[in-house]
């Protein structure tokens, strides 16, 4: 990353056509190395749920509750840019949005 800075730095000084295609390099493999970071991380979770995950564990109980947060809708704004946190009014909401579709 240091690298990208130091390029992306000199172009604020002055662009030049070597420069530009360094920095595409740089970002290029910056986005690889982002990508196999991302397969490493699912693969260590995935390790973990099959070692743990089936088993009655305070792993499987975090994940879970973990994924119904994430699956949860806690508000939603209206069209006056308020936050509606209301359960009934939410549900009001998500209708009134998809009626008007």
């Amino acid at each position: 990353m240091g690298d990208i800075k130091g390029v992306q730095d000199l172009l604020m000084i002055s662009q030049t056509d070597l420069l530009l295609a360094q920095e595409e390099k740089l970002l290029a493999e910056f986005d690889i190395i982002l990508e196999q970071e991302e397969t490493l991380w699912f693969q260590k979770s995935r390790e973990k749920f099959l070692a743990l995950g089936d088993r009655n564990t305070s792993f499987f109980h975090t994940s879970t509750v973990i994924r119904r947060r994430r699956n949860k809708i806690e508000a939603l704004k209206n069209g006056d840019d308020r936050w509606i946190t209301d359960t009934k009014e939410l549900e009001s909401l998500a209708l009134d949005y998809y009626q008007k579709l």
